[in-house]
């Protein structure tokens, strides 16, 4: 929705059925990264030297919000202390701004009683963020999921909750939960012959823990995860490899015969869709941002050069554990005709700069403060991170799930500088 400046007045009109999050932009600005309104709710704006005050019947709620995201860089530095410690380090940081953020909500809920929706979205938020990363540090020591303290925090989460649907932290934990299962199994498995079984067996299994643990729409949910999962290993190859096209077809059939269920046929319809968009090369959807320094950069601009573009977060612990790896491969192909494009959701330049300068992460780096709920994510209908896609020299979208740099990509990014 576009509305015109009225001698420095804008106003909106939306008719909502639901919960919405809603995002507001000034031109190139973002006003604020996250909105919160409900069916018959009113928020007025007031923007002033670069402040943002919040009134109207919902007002209250958005200030909550703002509070939130204005005290997460505040904890980053302590947050990179954290991520190189034990468990135990690691816990009593996240722990702390887990509690920090629930007694924001504690602190306003007691000052004004809020809408039930919101406080059930702003308290998933915050539980199953936690439960997402608490997930991921798992994988630096699989051996933790047998922890006595850490299987006590995972326990303390309730795993199938339908309310929390409307959650993107919580879409997020429900893909998390049977992978890092899995993952856990592999690792402990010392057997070779065995521990190739599991691999192969990945994404069974993950649908067999997640049959254990949720059901109805939240098993449809997770369901669709492992699904696109199956479908980002295809497309990694890269479109060009031999055997892409039977694969493919292989998994056209599949859902088409209903192997892995679901109680809507919505999802299957999705699924679809994407199976048929993989099937040839399709034009790259232009990327229009900022980078560090605020230019406007443009996709388009690198026409006739290939270009590997890296989707992630300073919050995406998997993303951070691939900086070391995303600079290898930048050096190794130095001087080749390929763009290195880092594109990071949900953080703000600000924020962005001093965390680069620490990881001495140098590159061209772009920035979308809305992060999954950008226009850039939604035209690349990117959920998680971390996230990499291949264009071609020509500007043609070649791999939408390609390799992460530490899967040594170069094979596939030869095979397209060859053409």
């Amino acid at each position: 929705m576009v509305a015109n400046l009225d001698q420095g007045r804008f106003k909106f009109v939306m008719d909502l059925k639901r919960p919405v999050t809603i995002y507001l932009k000034d031109g190139e600005n973002w006003l604020s990264t996250e909105n919160y309104l409900a069916p018959g709710d009113s928020l007025v704006m007031n923007v002033l030297d670069g402040s943002i005050g919040f009134y109207g019947r919902c007002g209250e709620c958005n200030a909550l919000i703002l509070l939130r995201e204005e005290a997460a860089p505040a904890m980053m530095a302590e947050r990179d202390i954290a991520e190189e410690g034990d468990f135990v380090a690691w816990n009593a940081y996240a722990q702390k701004w887990r509690q920090s953020a629930l007694r924001m909500l504690d602190t306003f809920a007691w000052q004004t009683p809020p809408d039930p929706a919101f406080k059930s979205l702003f308290t998933a938020n915050v539980n199953y963020g936690f439960g997402a990363t608490l997930l991921r540090r798992s994988w630096r020591d699989p051996a933790l999921m047998a922890d006595s303290m850490y299987r006590m925090q995972l326990d303390g989460l309730r795993f199938d909750d339908p309310e929390a649907l409307c959650s993107e932290r919580y879409i997020f934990f429900l893909r998390e939960l049977p992978y890092s299962v899995w993952r856990a199994m592999l690792y402990s498995e010392n057997d070779s012959a065995k521990h190739a079984v599991l691999g192969d067996r990945q994404y069974e299994i993950r649908d067999s823990v997640a049959r254990s643990l949720f059901s109805g729409e939240v098993l449809d949910a997770a369901r669709y995860q492992i699904f696109n999962d199956r479908l980002d290993a295809l497309e990694s190859g890269g479109r060009d490899a031999p055997d892409f096209s039977a694969l493919r077809a292989s998994l056209r059939d599949e859902i088409d015969a209903g192997v892995m269920p679901f109680t809507t046929d919505a999802i299957p319809e999705r699924i679809r869709s994407r199976l048929d968009a993989m099937a040839d090369p399709i034009p790259a959807p232009e990327l229009e941002l900022k980078d560090i320094s605020g230019k406007t950069v443009r996709l388009s601009d690198f026409r006739g050069k290939a270009v590997y573009v890296d989707f992630w977060a300073t919050s995406c612990a998997p993303c951070v554990a691939e900086i070391g790896a995303a600079k290898a491969l930048q050096q190794r192909f130095s001087g080749k005709d390929i763009v290195f494009l880092y594109v990071s959701l949900g953080d703000r330049i600000q924020d962005l700069k001093p965390f680069l300068s620490r990881k001495k992460f140098s590159g061209l780096h772009l920035v979308e403060p809305l992060g999954f709920s950008s226009p850039a994510a939604a035209a690349y209908n990117i959920n998680s991170l971390p996230r990499y896609l291949l264009i071609d020299k020509a500007g043609m979208l070649v791999n939408a799930h390609a390799p992460r740099p530490s899967a040594s990509p170069d094979e596939v990014i030869e095979r397209l500088l060859q053409k």
